[in-house]
């Protein structure tokens, strides 16, 4: 009797830290400018380090009352939060513990959560539709025309040249409509990098906690399959067709690929690092230049599609030698 009463008594401490870790996680979010850009994309991990570690039911329990400790600070405050934001990727981070729980390899694990928190932000967009008597497609467009000003407002205050911030509010509009049509690619390939971030996060966390989870092997060998690249060449031919109802279908489509061809390019990249056994620091400024100045993602899209054919970490040559051997 003792035992069991010391276990439960440990396990709702372990609630109580949860609750408490992640209310405040996501209060920090909220709340502090400065954090929000920096982690907004890792509402998930505490989520599902705790539903790792604690199980369904009571991680439900923290995602719950964390959820409603940040409703009650937006009535107490009167503050602006986005609610939807957290209850999206908060969600997310249940779908990735899930994942994670039945031992789907990388390529599943985040294709699943991404479709998942997609699904999840359509729900929710269609329901804020129908509260403000707006088609989807009309609240997506106001949402993003506001992102393209603030970021644009943004811009000014990094002293961009005159003329190109005077560009980008003549064409402001134009932005947002282009930006609305590929919302759907946007938003997924948002969502399949939020996953992996804390996908490989949670594995660091987990296996510092000494609990379990998935080996998804040496992930710098990691490749797209081959037959990706059909797609991407039916999308870039499908921008040539004059009519909108293939055009940016089209386009969606290229998103994805390109950014499935860029994950291939990083795994080749960190390949190449560990092989030369590169400095952590020039590692990471390597990493904080591709964020910083984005034309060089264009470089690592296209070692990421070329190596289709150049192969540059000999990975089929290799595979032939395990064959042969075997």
């Amino acid at each position: 009797m003792a035992a069991d009463s010391g276990r439960n008594n440990a396990l709702i401490i372990e609630i109580g830290r949860g609750v408490f870790i992640t209310s405040l996680f996501f209060l920090s979010i909220a709340l502090v400018p400065f954090l929000s850009a920096m982690l907004l994309i890792m509402i998930p991990l505490p989520i599902a380090f705790y539903f790792a570690k604690l199980g369904r039911s009571k991680g439900l329990f923290v995602l719950a009352f964390s959820l409603l400790v940040l409703g009650a600070a937006q009535q107490i405050l009167s503050a602006q939060l986005s609610i939807a934001a957290f209850l999206i990727l908060g969600g997310l981070g249940v779908i990735i513990s899930e994942m994670f729980h039945r031992r789907l390899t990388l390529g599943w694990t985040i294709t699943v959560a991404a479709v998942s928190g997609f699904a999840i932000m359509g729900i929710i967009i269609l329901y804020s539709g129908i509260v403000n008597e707006k088609a989807p497609a009309e609240h997506i467009y106001f949402y993003v025309q506001a992102m393209v000003k603030e970021n644009i407002r943004l811009y000014g205050e990094l002293d961009l040249p005159q003329e190109q911030l005077q560009f980008l509010k003549d064409n402001a509009a134009a932005i947002s409509r282009v930006l609305t049509n590929i919302f759907p690619a946007l938003s997924l390939v948002g969502m399949a990098f939020v996953s992996l971030v804390n996908v490989l996060v949670l594995r660091t966390l987990l296996g510092l906690q000494g609990l379990p989870f998935p080996d998804y092997g040496d992930l710098t060998r990691w490749k797209a399959n081959d037959h990706l690249i059909w797609c991407l060449i039916v999308s870039g031919a499908g921008l040539a067709v004059p009519m909108d109802a293939i055009r940016f279908p089209a386009l969606n489509l290229l998103v994805i690929c390109l950014f499935v061809y860029f994950l291939q390019g990083l795994a080749i990249a960190e390949f190449f690092f560990r092989k030369k056994k590169v400095p952590f620091l020039v590692r990471f400024l390597f990493y904080f230049l591709i964020m910083l100045q984005q034309y060089f993602m264009l470089f690592i899209i296209a070692a990421g599609i070329f190596d289709l054919w150049v192969d540059f970490r000999k990975i089929s040559k290799s595979s032939q030698n395990l064959d042969h051997s075997s």
